[in-house]
């Protein structure tokens, strides 16, 4: 399993970055605001998570700036609905201010949810719930 990944950035469309180490270039799946910071020829280290998917025997690498936004990301999975791509969106939205996208769920505010960070309904019940 790939924990962390470190290498030189190849290519980068913001959301999704190429990244070389020790001469293997791996595809990363990014958040909008991971992969503004991710620039061709520069240094990235990301923490990684790995999706097999159960049909097909592909891998999905998901990369992340910081071990909080890896560990909200496998929370965000976990939820009813939302699969490795709909969670990273949803960091993604989360991303804006972590300590108060953790505020809004821990207290059930569904309006901080939906008005500050994009949410529709539906998934700001399921995120306090």
């Amino acid at each position: 399993m790939i924990a962390t990944l470190r290498g030189v950035v190849l290519e980068s469309d913001g959301t999704r970055a190429v990244v070389e180490a020790g001469g293997v270039g791996y595809e990363v799946l990014v958040t909008a605001h991971a992969g503004s910071r991710l620039v061709p020829g520069g240094e990235a280290f990301l923490h990684v998570v790995e999706s097999a998917a159960l049909y097909g025997g592909t891998t999905t690498l998901y990369g992340f700036p910081s071990k909080e936004e890896k560990e909200l990301f496998n929370a965000l999975r976990e939820l009813p609905g939302l699969g490795g791509k709909k969670a990273l969106e949803a960091l993604d939205k989360a991303s804006r201010s972590l300590p108060e996208f953790r505020r809004a769920v821990a207290a059930g505010d569904h309006g901080a949810l939906s008005k500050v960070f994009g949410f529709s309904k539906k998934t700001a019940e399921k995120l306090s719930a």
